[in-house]
């Protein structure tokens, strides 16, 4: 993991990165005064936060479908749901298992 601080005009952002994982966005920080010191704080949103991402990756998966309006590659939902590889495959497997006629996933796998 690696973490930069850098500034844009009065305005201070921590980048995060993780190599496997999508890059994070910048997070803002203000400085400021601490009694005798200074300490770097996060800075209150000015817009509304984003819904949670649900918690299970098969909600994750589902919902990634729901918003689709055509087949989605399975390289594109698994970065859209955030998961690693092995964990994507194995719980698509059981969603193909446990949902064969209840709902058709609009995915197709590209090779």
């Amino acid at each position: 993991m690696h973490e930069r601080i850098s500034r844009e005009r009065h305005t201070l952002l921590l980048a995060v990165t993780f190599r496997p994982a999508p890059f994070l966005p910048p997070i803002a920080l203000d400085l400021v005064q601490r009694g005798d010191s200074l300490a770097l704080e996060l800075r209150a949103p000015t817009h509304p936060t984003e819904a949670p991402m649900p918690s299970s990756v098969e909600e994750r998966i589902l919902n990634a479908l729901g918003r689709a309006d055509r087949p989605v590659p399975a390289a594109d939902l698994r970065a859209q749901c955030c998961v690693r590889k092995a964990t994507f495959y194995a719980q698509l497997d059981e969603l193909t298992i446990s949902r064969p006629n209840r709902q058709q996933l609009r995915l197709r796998k590209l090779r």
